[in-house]
């Protein structure tokens, strides 16, 4: 392999590294707090069977997902202000 291929192939490979370390930190994240997703995703399924109904009983599906919303921006911020104190 020549030199100047072997930077970039080590720059690809560490990004490669980063992502999968992503991806299985997301996933133990979601096994974690899934049912709040999941309760977010119940509420826009209620926000859209009402709002095709009728648009004034889109209301509760609305605040199901806000609600839901709400808890996980809290719970990303406690846990982001942990990790930023911790280190």
């Amino acid at each position: 392999m020549s030199p100047a291929l072997g930077l970039p192939a080590l720059v690809t490979v560490l990004a490669l590294i980063t992502y999968q370390a992503t991806a299985l930190n997301v996933g133990r994240a979601r096994v974690r707090h899934g049912a709040l997703g999941f309760l977010w995703v119940g509420g826009r399924i209620a926000y859209a069977v009402g709002y095709l109904q009728e648009a004034k009983k889109r209301g509760p599906g609305f605040g199901i997902a806000f609600l839901a919303s709400a808890v996980l921006l809290v719970m990303a911020l406690v846990g982001a202000l942990r990790t930023l104190t911790a280190g």
